[in-house]
């Protein structure tokens, strides 16, 4: 009787574990980028102006809210920084409160390491467990590996990796408005109308972080209405069960998609004791700021110019032309009328964050383009994985690999800082961009190779190499 062989034994791992170990990953070199900048004895890599503000109305708040005082009238603590909302300051001044510092307002000095080292710790946290909902958008554009690589390059992204370190409000305000997306999403797909609501709960959490959340209203009406549009197109002429069933369901899903976003403004309101009196009014009076402040206000044409800089000298060469040509893929697909929901979704998300940063603001601030980087990941992402489906897993995946590779060549040479902290620096500026054109020459000559190697003649080349390969193989297997 013939031994019995054993059987192997396979573990079934939940799924989150893969964007979770991704989002350790990113934790740990925001972590090692924090403690370079509290090391630092240049005051620009040591500390951002907003970020003392930020931990002054934190602190402010908290303690507002653990005396129970809720009165926001003038000359109160609440009146403090009142030109943003209030839940990354929140997150900044609980932090601090749970590590013992609990009184403290700085004008003329600056606080201790320690207090930077709390306010900056939830940030730092926030910001890596953003690829989490990266993972499963980009795992809706096609499936896990799509979502793996928007989830890989968010997490090595410059303007993340460096905004996420700082106690800044960009990080959790893209942290809620990913999953917002996400539950829009899923109540959408899944014809499951409390994702729906939940889709509206976390918009209102992110507008109380940061106005910029705004662009979730118009991109998620205009996804749903595109996607219906789509879905009767498929309805054979005659199908008229199914053409009154789906339009019962938008119907539907239209109200409810109402009714969330007057959730998430209630919410927005709920968490913001200083607008609790004369509600209109503040906030009309603290947009109207704000349009003044960041607004375009008819000058187009030079923010346009002024925002085109900027990404060219804050965005690696890598990311810059795989967002172009992430960008024309899935144009192309638009127009053919062949993309899916995912990439859909991530296409209008992009086009109009981008739009709205070229058309309405006009302060080009590097931190203000950290609402770019989850739509930008998941754009680099969707061109990448169809790259690998189209050259072959077995070459492919070296392109996103080597990538991440050249983020990394880019990146860590000046970590934890980058050009936007070193343009003050005339001297440091050269030293570092000698160094910057030396990477960025080799890079141009990577891009250059992988242009050329998308093109057809170059797939039936692999395809001949690697089947020459394999009849190598079979010939010294059969000679053994």
């Amino acid at each position: 009787m013939p031994p019995k062989e054993d059987k192997a034994v396979t573990i079934a791992l939940p799924e989150i574990l893969l964007p979770l170990m991704v989002s350790s990953v990113a934790f740990a070199i925001r972590f090692v980028g924090m403690m370079g900048r509290l090391a630092s004895s240049l005051p620009w890599i040591y500390y951002q102006a907003d970020e003392v503000r930020y931990i002054n109305a934190g602190i402010l708040y908290v303690n507002e809210i653990m005396s129970g005082d809720f009165n926001a009238v003038v000359g109160s603590g609440w009146q403090y920084q009142s030109g943003h909302p209030p839940i990354g300051k929140y997150l900044i001044g609980f932090s601090l409160w749970m590590a013992g510092i609990r009184s403290g307002f700085w004008t003329d000095s600056l606080p201790s390491s320690e207090v930077f080292f709390y306010a900056r710790l939830p940030i730092l946290l926030i910001s890596a467990l953003t690829c989490v909902p990266i993972y499963y958008l980009g795992k809706a554009i096609k499936d896990w590996k799509t979502g793996l690589i928007a989830s890989m390059f968010f997490a090595f992204e410059p303007i993340s990796m460096a905004f996420g370190q700082l106690a800044m409000l960009d990080s959790p305000m893209m942290f809620f408005m990913a999953l917002s997306v996400l539950c829009f999403y899923h109540g959408e797909r899944n014809h499951q109308l409390k994702y729906v609501w939940g889709g509206g709960l976390l918009f209102g959490m992110a507008l109380a972080t940061k106005f910029p959340a705004l662009i979730v209203v118009p991109v998620i009406p205009l996804w749903f209405c595109l996607t219906y549009y789509f879905s009767i197109q498929k309805i054979p002429i005659l199908d008229l069960g199914s053409y009154h069933q789906i339009r019962k369901w938008y119907g539907k899903l239209l109200k409810f998609l109402v009714s969330a976003f007057l959730l998430g403004f209630a919410a927005f309101v709920l968490v913001w004791p200083w607008v609790y009196r004369e509600t209109y009014a503040r906030i009309s009076l603290i947009f109207m700021k704000y349009q003044l402040v960041h607004g375009t206000s008819g000058g187009i044409a030079n923010s346009v110019l002024e925002w085109a800089f900027v990404f060219l000298r804050n965005w690696t060469l890598p990311e810059i032309v795989l967002t172009v040509t992430g960008t024309l893929f899935l144009s192309h697909r638009f127009l053919k009328g062949s993309m899916n929901h995912g990439e859909r979704l991530t296409f209008i998300w992009f086009a109009g964050s981008l739009a709205f940063l070229l058309l309405f603001v006009r302060s080009t601030y590097p931190h203000i383009t950290y609402m770019l980087t989850v739509p930008v990941s998941l754009v680099m992402a969707s061109y990448a994985s169809h790259y690998v489906e189209k050259v072959g897993s077995k070459i492919g995946w070296g392109f996103p690999i080597s990538a991440l590779l050249l983020q990394f060549a880019y990146i860590f040479p000046f970590y934890p800082s980058f050009r936007y902290d070193v343009s003050s620096l005339p001297s440091l500026l050269l030293n570092q961009m000698g160094l910057l054109v030396l990477v960025e020459s080799l890079t141009v000559a990577f891009m250059s190779l992988y242009i050329y190697a998308y093109r057809a003649a170059f797939f039936k080349v692999s395809q001949a190499f690697f089947n020459t390969i394999k009849v190598a193989a079979k010939r010294t297997k059969g000679t053994l």
